[in-house]
């Protein structure tokens, strides 16, 4: 599984699709303000996969994303839904960690 979390600065929108190997749309958002989160999509092909980034509504700006691999983004980071107390708390301790960041003009 691949969790995204997309964060746009400077007027971004972000505005993100991921497809497989063979170009078909595995997962897709817009974000309603700056941030944008993925949950957990399944990568059942092996290969290359593309994440591509745009700017809603002719937005345009910067953006960091984190991938998350064979886990789940922490959606409190991406959401400020809070989930701190033992009830609503989530594992994220077998994840995978990576992170970009970018432009969109």
């Amino acid at each position: 599984t691949l969790s995204i979390a997309v964060r746009g600065s400077n007027g971004l929108i972000p505005d993100v699709e991921v497809r497989d190997p063979n170009n078909v749309l595995v997962g897709n958002g817009t974000a309603s303000n700056a941030n944008l989160f993925l949950p957990a999509m399944n990568l059942v092909d092996a290969g290359t996969y593309q994440i591509l980034i745009d700017g809603a509504s002719g937005s345009s700006g910067d953006y960091e994303i984190e991938f998350v691999l064979n886990a789940v983004v922490e959606a409190e980071s991406v959401t400020g839904v809070g989930n701190s107390d033992l009830a609503n708390a989530e594992d994220i301790d077998s994840a995978a960690f990576f992170s970009w960041s970018g432009s969109v003009e």
